[in-house]
């Protein structure tokens, strides 16, 4: 009896210690600004929303994270098939007068056809579709993800070319995603294992196997969100006052593009090796520079009345649109040097209504964007005639 007592009062006091630390995490969090991930009890509804929906949900990959796991249960728009990798639009009849094309998309959310919630299936690969079959014998295959890096591009284009037919061209929109963020390796994890996530480093650390597509409830989040930090955190991509101009923070800059610089490196070396992946299967590769809100080399009408301005005055100034305009004039120097590299990060500016929100256009800005793209394509086509 006196044992039972002991126990229950053990459990009692570790219970209210682990209350304590979680209150402690809480308010830490309210205090540096961080997003609430609940208390207590976090019954990630956000997390939960996206596993309940047929377009969105994934299931762990181990090459590539994760892919897509519909069940054949989402309706994609503009689509006469797709499996767990790709998606291929409906085409017109074919004319005997027209050059056949097939051209595989790649890319991070902003590609990807699964992504209904974003422009309603309005895809720049869809609208490359309906303008490329005015042209040629087209079809376009989407194979972008949300949330790919030229690193899973790069994987999935070894990994599933033999899927899909004879390609012609291979497209990549790409850059935003190539930062590296919490969902993604970074510091000395980065260092040494460069191909791997966030999810796919914890396999690899833990010998357990993740399951991406389960509802997740955690207990004591704030306690578990410190817990993440120690392990996976990099510092030096989360300190919002490197961009200060009030503080003497050169070194911390230094160490933040340094990072950035590291990071395009790996970014370069994803395209060069999409682009001989491409050759060695007969197939043109083109990158294009994809475009983004808040770049500050981008010129548009700030004095219009649009939703676009206003979200632009609200996200320009924000550590994640500082970052990428760090990243991008990396980047952008790079692709100038690049003759299969595009950079179209000035198209489909802000200002007449183009973004669903800062990171992803909407439809119109997608035809803007299909246009360009298949602008590249069609010129191509004219020099080697």
């Amino acid at each position: 009896m006196k044992l039972f007592k002991t126990s229950i009062l053990v459990t009692f006091v570790t219970f209210l210690l682990l209350v304590l630390l979680e209150t402690i995490f809480y308010f830490g969090r309210i205090y540096l600004n961080k997003p609430n991930v609940g208390f207590l009890i976090n019954f990630n509804k956000s997390v939960t929303t996206r596993i309940k929906d047929n377009c969105q949900r994934m299931k762990t990959h181990p090459i590539l994270n994760y892919i897509h796991f519909h069940n054949s249960k989402c309706k994609v728009f503009g689509s006469s098939k797709y499996d767990e990798y790709f998606i291929w639009y409906k085409k017109n009849e074919i004319s005997k007068n027209k050059k056949k094309l097939l051209i595989l998309t790649s890319g991070g959310s902003t590609t990807d056809g699964f992504y209904q919630h974003i422009s309603n299936g309005y895809t720049w690969p869809y609208y490359l579709q309906k303008i490329c079959e005015k042209e040629f014998n087209c079809q376009v295959i989407n194979g972008g993800t949300g949330g790919y890096s030229t690193t899973q591009e790069l994987l999935k284009l070894i990994t599933y070319n033999h899927l899909v037919p004879k390609i012609d061209y291979v497209i990549s929109l790409n850059g935003i995603n190539d930062i590296r963020t919490s969902r993604r390796t970074s510091g000395k994890n980065f260092k040494l294992h460069p191909y791997l996530t966030k999810v796919q480093y914890e396999m690899l650390q833990e010998q357990i196997w993740v399951n991406q597509h389960k509802e997740n409830i955690k207990i004591f989040p704030n306690i578990l969100s410190f817990v993440n930090y120690t392990k996976f955190h990099n510092k030096n991509l989360n300190k919002f006052d490197l961009f200060d101009k009030k503080k003497n923070n050169k070194k911390e800059k230094d160490k933040l593009i340094m990072d950035l610089n590291n990071y395009s490196i790996v970014w370069q070396k994803n395209i060069n090796l999409m682009y001989g992946v491409s050759n060695s299967i007969n197939s043109i590769f083109f990158s294009f520079l994809q475009p983004t809100m808040g770049l500050d080399y981008v010129n548009f009408n700030k004095n219009l009345s649009t939703k676009d301005v206003e979200m632009y005055e609200n996200y320009k100034n924000t550590k994640l649109n500082l970052e990428t305009n760090a990243f991008y004039k990396i980047l952008r120097n790079k692709c100038q040097q690049i003759e299969f590299c595009i950079d179209i990060s000035h198209t489909a500016a802000p200002g007449e209504n183009l973004f669903k929100d800062p990171r992803h256009h909407n439809s119109k800005g997608n035809l803007v964007i299909a246009k360009e793209i298949f602008d590249k394509i069609k010129k191509n086509e004219e020099l080697k005639n």
